[in-house]
């Protein structure tokens, strides 16, 4: 069985970013039947060149294979980037994003995971009739607070943090998307940046 080398380029096959130890894994993972060939070379990086040397020929559909896995390799520049975007969307929703209810009352009210875990379990209790109204919520920074007066009023306040919510979480999803698409990591951090230093 002859070692065969075959070349793929970091800049136009992984997006400029390439990590030798992931492409292993994402090799060994995949329905490639032919193992790596470490004692010849195994994975190599010259210049712009990854050689990655295989214990035989590969099959056409294992070069095919091969030269797909490039576009799942963008996980190693792309996802802490795409974990940062995360992290700051919950720290946002915890401590910078906040909602008006009622309308114009200036009470604000907290929208992190908590806060939304809390409303999602008065609604459940409110849908078993276990809510005895008026029923006191209390500001984010509990300085104030609203008397919620019936089963519509919470449904009011739960859409007025929803739509908070949700408005947050879009912007964060469409900075996602632009990391996800970016051509290279350099790319992707400047399309998170904005964001990020919000």
């Amino acid at each position: 069985m002859p070692a065969t080398k075959y070349l793929l380029s970091i800049s136009a096959d992984f997006g400029g970013s390439f990590s030798s130890e992931g492409w292993v894994s994402e090799i060994e993972g995949s329905s490639i039947s032919v193992a790596i060939d470490h004692s010849v070379g195994g994975i190599t990086t010259h210049g712009d060149s990854v050689e990655t040397w295989f214990a035989d020929v590969l099959s056409s559909a294992d070069e095919q294979t091969l030269n797909g896995l490039p576009a799942s390799h963008y996980s190693f520049w792309r996802e802490p980037i795409m974990q940062q975007v995360v992290s700051k969307r919950e720290q946002r929703l915890s401590s910078v994003i906040f909602t008006e209810y009622p309308a114009g009352s200036g009470k604000m009210f907290g929208c992190s995971v908590a806060d939304q875990d809390n409303w999602n379990k008065l609604a459940t209790l409110d849908s078993r009739g276990l809510v005895i109204y008026p029923f006191r919520a209390y500001t984010y920074d509990h300085m104030d607070f609203h008397d919620i007066v019936d089963s519509a009023d919470l449904t009011a306040a739960i859409a007025a943090v929803s739509l908070a919510v949700m408005t947050e979480r879009a912007s964060a999803d469409a900075v996602l998307n632009e990391v996800a698409s970016a051509a290279d990591e350099a790319s992707a951090q400047a399309a998170a940046e904005p964001y990020l230093s919000s």
